[in-house]
């Protein structure tokens, strides 16, 4: 009975080492799987905080540049519109009062012949437009028309040129009707001796054209006065004063 109850106290001793053991390594993975598990999270979390900060620093200097860029786009822009505009001067002819005016010969609306060999002895104005029955052109010749007697009281004679063609210049004067006549200089020789071609700004873009200028020409054919910025509304008044 002895034997049987020391096998007895034997065996419960050696199970209840055996279950601490188990018990001791199960703890101990249990617990290296709980800190495996912990780092792992841990750094995931440093490394999503890390790519974040990263990309905060990255992505903000990323947006300062694409703003600088298009605050120095919108700037360069500014800066083109500006210098375009300053830069540019419409032409002006170079003929100046005093001067001898430049021989022409022209074909007015009915076709006759006109030069400035036969105006000798006359006073006579010849004013330069872009073109029949348009806006301004319209306004300057009625503006002329309405105040026609003032020309015939003063002794002038009135010849307008365009490079439009006889029949527009007939038109034109028949629509309006106008007191005086209109030459045709489709070939432009008389615009370009009288210097009234070239580069000018309308409705923001440049381009070559008539500019509008009006010669006073006395009985000598010398030029005594030359406008060139015309009101086209009160044009009589800039021309006899």
């Amino acid at each position: 009975m002895a034997k049987k109850n020391k096998n007895k106290k034997t065996t419960k001793k050696a199970a209840k080492k055996n279950v601490k053991k188990v018990t001791k390594k199960t703890a101990k993975k249990a617990t290296k799987k709980t800190t495996k598990k912990a780092n792992k999270k841990s750094a995931k979390k440093s490394s999503k905080a890390k790519t974040k900060q990263v990309s905060k620093k990255s992505g903000k200097p990323a947006v300062a540049k694409k703003q600088a860029k298009k605050s120095t786009a919108q700037k360069t822009n500014v800066s083109k519109v500006q210098t375009s505009s300053e830069k540019f001067t419409p032409h002006i002819t170079s003929l100046k009062p005093g001067m001898p005016a430049p021989y022409f010969e022209g074909v007015d609306q009915n076709g006759n012949k006109i030069t400035s060999n036969d105006l000798i002895g006359r006073k006579y104005v010849l004013y330069f437009y872009p073109k029949d029955d348009t806006p301004g052109c319209t306004k300057e010749a009625c503006n002329i028309r309405d105040n026609y007697q003032k020309f015939i009281d003063a002794a002038y004679t009135v010849y307008g040129v365009s490079a439009d063609s006889t029949e527009s210049h007939q038109k034109f004067i028949e629509k309006y009707q106008l007191p005086f006549s209109l030459i045709s200089d489709p070939d432009k020789n008389i615009i370009r001796a009288f210097d009234v071609w070239g580069k000018k700004q309308f409705m923001g873009k440049i381009h070559e054209g008539i500019i509008r200028t009006t010669f006073v020409i006395d009985e000598n054919g010398i030029i005594s006065d030359v406008i060139t910025k015309v009101d086209v509304e009160n044009h009589t008044e800039q021309i006899i004063k």
